[in-house]
């Protein structure tokens, strides 16, 4: 299995790919920034993306084909996002499922109230009116990248002249 990062030539065949889920594609960016596609002998099998809207991400479109279920492509394309959304600094991942909120829940993900939910997701057209408003709604906390920083004495004290670091 091969994973990608989508390109606006690929938004035909997600379209295809969400709709045999039954999953909504009206809203879906034409240029699909950050959405994850995975392919097996160059077909594509698997999809899922993040809206980001400042600190917080909207998981959405996570779709596999029927054929291929069952072989952990869901987790790898959550996995990878969920890396993805770290190294962009976003705080929480929510979504919006109506089927797979016990699935979710095995990857991290917890329930929420619907009004506990960030303005920012709020108002994405999944949330205001896409998804149905008796659909569960989960989050999920996104670690801060671990990043080890100098202080300025350690850093003046290994970088000096000769030291060649500088």
């Amino acid at each position: 299995m091969q994973i990608r990062a989508a390109k606006p030539a690929d938004k035909e065949v997600v379209a295809e790919l969400l709709q045999s889920a039954g999953l909504p594609t009206t809203d879906l960016n034409p240029a699909l920034s950050n959405f994850l596609l995975a392919f097996v002998d160059g077909q594509l099998v698997g999809t899922a993306g993040v809206e980001v809207t400042g600190d917080y991400g909207l998981l959405r479109s996570v779709a596999v084909k029927e054929s291929f279920r069952n072989f952990k492509i869901a987790k790898r394309l959550v996995n990878d996002l969920t890396k993805q959304m770290r190294l962009q600094w976003v705080k929480e991942l929510y979504l919006i499922t109506t089927t797979a909120e016990g699935y979710f829940s095995k990857q991290g993900f917890e329930k929420v109230e619907r009004d506990a939910v960030p303005a920012e997701i709020a108002q994405s057209q999944q949330f205001s009116g896409l998804c149905p408003s008796s659909a569960t709604v989960m989050k999920k906390s996104v670690e801060k990248p671990k990043i080890k920083l100098l202080d300025l004495e350690q850093a003046s004290s290994c970088c000096t002249p000769n030291s060649g670091c500088c």
